[in-house]
């Protein structure tokens, strides 16, 4: 999971798709594909005058054979009251304080 966070936070530093803006905010997306993980999914960072303001990462996993695959999701904002936001080095950490993980099978 924390992985997933890198990622978000290295399209902040590299955007690979153009930013689209809106209400002085602007978004960063990206699709990827891993195929030596059978994983896909999609990436975005909302910012606001170059802060992070919500992070929104989605993974979905190749099932085995004959087996659903699975999904992680993280959607993140600073309003979040299941995720505590703090500022290290220029870097945003997320802590995720929710004691409830949220995976799902998808068929």
């Amino acid at each position: 999971m924390e992985r997933l966070i890198y990622l978000a936070v290295l399209l902040v530093a590299a955007p690979v798709t153009p930013a689209a803006r809106a209400d002085g905010q602007e978004i960063r997306k990206c699709d990827f594909e891993v195929k030596a993980r059978c994983a896909t999914g999609d990436a975005s960072v909302t910012l606001s005058d170059g802060v992070v303001k919500r992070v929104e990462v989605n993974v979905y996993w190749c099932g085995l054979k004959g087996q659903p695959g699975y999904t992680c999701a993280i959607d993140s904002s600073r309003t979040d009251t299941n995720a505590k936001w703090s500022e290290d080095g220029g870097a945003t950490l997320i802590t995720n304080a929710s004691p409830l993980a949220r995976i799902s099978r998808t068929a």
